[in-house]
């Protein structure tokens, strides 16, 4: 293996990457902590059918009504959180379960390429940012140095999927990412920044491409199997059997 490239040896099965989910359920604790926090933010004592209707603007008729929005809410933003950090588990699985060789000079070169991200407002040399921030640069490149490798793994493992699952990017799907970005074609784009320029965004689009198929691998370890069903919330079981829908 050459000093200055990267190589995986081994790529674990991303068609099944087994991921546990943060539990998104709401418990009745948490539902009346943020309806006093809300109380709090709109200045009334308590929830009432008067005070459901000024804080959902009228959205709520009743106390009840704002109880279920607010759960609904935090259950909403609860899946999201815990979509996110499915993703990123099923990263790092893949990461941590595969195998790669990376020269250190790779990683040294992306370390400072991530130090040099975060020069901000210093006068642009990486002394005048350590002097900045009061910290010695030797301090700072051990600690970006782990993150560093991170990159660059995520980037060897996407790029063989990409390479496993014969990933391409067609001029039409360039030419709509360059709109998306940039709101030009890719052909206009091309005229301005040159084929190098474009054609490292093709890439960037063939590894977003390969991260989508990690996600479409993601199996949820406590997802009902077959034939069982799922286990529903004793606030909805009240809610069938008051005949609420």
């Amino acid at each position: 293996m050459s000093e200055s490239t990267c190589k995986i040896t081994k790529l674990v099965d991303y068609h099944d990457i087994p991921i546990t989910f943060m539990d998104s359920a709401v418990s009745e604790a948490e539902l009346e902590a943020e309806i006093e926090e809300c109380c709090r933010l709109a200045g009334v004592e308590a929830l009432t059918d008067e005070t459901a209707a000024l804080m959902s603007r009228d959205e709520c008729k009743t106390a009840e009504e704002f109880k279920e929005l607010v759960r609904r809410e935090l259950t909403e933003g609860r899946k999201q959180l815990a979509d996110s950090q499915a993703v990123n588990d099923a990263m790092q699985y893949v990461i941590e379960n595969s195998e790669m060789e990376i020269p250190e000079v790779i990683i040294d070169r992306e370390t400072q390429t991530m130090m040099q991200e975060m020069r901000g407002g210093a006068d642009g040399s990486l002394a005048s940012m350590a002097d900045m921030i009061g910290r010695k640069m030797e301090d700072i490149l051990a600690e970006l140095r782990p993150q560093a490798l991170i990159r660059i793994q995520t980037n060897v493992v996407l790029q063989a999927i990409a390479q496993e699952e014969k990933i391409e990017v067609i001029d039409f799907e360039l030419n709509k990412f360059c709109k998306e970005l940039y709101n030009i074609s890719y052909f206009e784009l091309k005229k301005k920044q040159g084929e190098e320029f474009v054609e490292q965004l093709r890439e960037e689009l063939k590894l977003r491409k390969a991260f989508y198929v990690i996600m479409q691998g993601i199996r949820d370890v406590n997802a009902p199997v077959e034939g069982e069903t799922e286990e529903v919330p004793a606030w909805e079981e009240n809610r069938e059997d008051s005949g609420e829908i």
